[in-house]
C-alpha cells in the first residue's frame, strides 16, 4: 500500500497544485502543508478530510489499503445524473462518452 504523503503527493501533481496553492486552499503554513506531503507529519482528520476536497478526491481513497475502488465525488454525480435519464438518454450520453474517449 502507499503511504499517505505520496498519495497527497500524486493527487496534488494530478490536480496541478503547488505547496503555496494547497496551504492556502487549506488555511495552514507551507511548513505545516509541507509536512504532509513528505511524511514528516499526518493531517488530523479534519484537516485530512478538507485536504480531500481541495484535492478532488476521497478520503478513503486516501486512507483505504485500494484506492483504485473509491468512487469520486464526480463520479457518484455523474451516476446519480445517468439514472435520472431514460434508456435511450443513456445510450446517446454512453455514445457520446465513448466518442470523447477516442479523442
Amino acid at each position: 500500500m502507499r503511504p499517505l504523503h505520496e498519495k497527497l503527493r500524486v493527487a496534488a501533481k494530478a490536480k496541478g497544485l503547488t505547496l503555496e496553492a494547497i496551504a492556502d486552499a487549506m488555511g495552514v503554513s507551507k511548513s505545516a502543508a509541507g509536512h504532509w506531503l513528505t511524511g514528516e507529519a499526518k493531517p488530523r482528520m479534519d484537516k485530512l478530510k478538507r485536504l480531500a476536497e481541495v484535492l478532488g478526491v476521497t478520503v478513503s481513497s486516501l486512507v483505504d489499503e485500494d484506492p483504485e475502488f473509491a468512487v469520486l465525488p464526480l463520479e457518484k454525480a455523474t451516476l446519480a445524473a445517468l439514472r435520472e435519464l431514460s434508456e435511450e438518454q443513456q445510450q446517446v450520453a454512453l455514445a457520446l462518452l465513448s466518442s470523447m474517449n477516442r479523442k
